[in-house]
């Protein structure tokens, strides 16, 4: 088991996140996890063939390893400058936002929610169609 992260791992490379839960559910370092991956030459891959490759050289061990796959190809293509933060693999970005508040709604009340909110998704379609 992994007890301890890379050498300066706690610094961000080129301002990316550093992988210090990857690195302690994969049981393997960020740095082997690199020379593992372009080993494999996988700078020159699409995002389905990194996540893949990872998944072959994932240790089996690891609870939910194809979702681990994905955090390592996602992080290598981060890492050497494939995919910006936040980005999808189709190259486009996404954001979304949630807020809980602390009250209850009757009937009416819901309603009305409902009706607000189909009105602001139709207004933003509308903008994202008009674009």
């Amino acid at each position: 088991m992994l007890v301890n992260a890379s050498p300066g791992c706690d610094e961000s490379l080129d301002n990316h996140p550093t992988p210090h839960a990857l690195e302690r559910s994969t049981r393997r370092l960020w740095d082997q996890w690199l020379e593992l991956l372009d080993a494999r030459a996988c700078a020159t891959m699409p995002h389905p063939g990194i996540a893949q490759t990872a998944l072959e050289l994932m240790p089996e061990d690891v609870d939910n390893p194809q979702w681990w796959a994905q955090k390592v190809a996602i992080t290598y293509e981060q890492h050497r400058g494939l995919r910006a933060l936040g980005q999808a693999s189709d190259g486009k970005f996404a954001a979304q936002a949630s807020k809980t508040t602390p009250l209850t709604l009757d009937d009416d009340a819901r309603q009305e929610w409902r009706t607000w909110w189909r009105d602001v998704m139709a207004q933003f379609a509308a903008r994202v169609k008009s674009n």
